[in-house]
């Protein structure tokens, strides 16, 4: 149990570090498109520290812990629809672009760690929330992706994002 309420501690750090480096990047950014990702990003991030904090101290005091106490933010991987929905074209911003390619190597750190977290991970209700947190920092991920894509090059992206809706794929 030692072991892994240190990884629930990392965990805290991760979200934080995150929070910090989106909100951080949001205030910088010139380009719409990454600004709104990067602050719907950060409030998803603090939600998961507020949640994994709460989990830690419930495991360390030896209380239990409470499916009401997992939930997580209200977009579950979908930002990218989100914000895409309400963005008009931007010119390509070379910042931005290297600080998406720094967000996507932060979230890959997370999935990582989350994964071993779950392995290590006893309590039910907790292994749904470490599932569901991975899934949500893949759902950070693949925006990310997107976000970098599209800023790269829009006609591409939309010609990939019809494609696959009437390929099927």
């Amino acid at each position: 149990m030692e072991e892994f309420i240190k990884i629930l501690q990392k965990a805290t750090r991760l979200e934080m570090d995150g929070f910090e480096f989106y909100r951080t990047k949001a205030l910088k950014s010139k380009n719409r498109l990454v600004k709104n990702l990067f602050l719907n990003l950060a409030k998803e991030e603090k939600v998961h520290y507020q949640r994994i904090e709460k989990i830690a101290d419930s495991l360390v005091a030896g209380k239990k812990v409470f499916k009401k106490d997992t939930v997580l933010g209200k977009f579950e991987g979908k930002i990218f629809e989100e914000i895409f929905s309400d963005y008009e074209d931007d010119r390509e911003y070379k910042a931005e672009i290297e600080a998406l390619k720094i967000a996507e190597k932060m979230e890959k750190g997370s999935i990582k760690h989350y994964k071993n977290a779950l392995s290590k991970a006893k309590d039910p209700v907790v292994k749904d929330f470490i599932s569901r947190l991975i899934r949500e920092e893949e759902g950070h991920l693949l925006s990310i992706v997107d976000s970098i894509e599209y800023i790269k090059s829009p006609e591409d992206w939309y010609l990939r994002r019809e494609r696959s809706m009437y390929d099927g794929a």
